[in-house]
């Protein structure tokens, strides 16, 4: 079962600073590499913008928590639905 966050974290307002995005916290070559990562390695991203950016106070922060939520929720509802499926097998 796959658990992992691995969408892509984006919230559409990319303004780069010393070579990371300000908005979503992920760094130039993990935006242009993004699908080709691994998703443990993508999960740990999420992890990381989540400590750095995710508690900013502002719209930013704002709209990268509710993206996080988001995309949170779909990944539980996967897992539930994947486990009741495994049990009607």
């Amino acid at each position: 079962m796959d658990t992992l966050l691995t969408k892509n974290p984006c919230i559409d307002f990319c303004a780069f600073k010393e070579g990371v995005c300000r908005a979503c916290g992920r760094t130039k070559a993990e935006k242009k590499r993004w699908k080709d990562l691994p998703k443990e390695t993508r999960d740990s991203i999420w992890s990381r913008i989540m400590a750095t950016h995710g508690t900013n106070k502002g719209k930013r922060g704002r709209a990268l928590r509710a993206r996080h939520t988001k995309l949170s929720g779909k990944v539980a509802r996967q897992v539930r639905e994947q486990m009741a499926e495994s049990l009607n097998e």
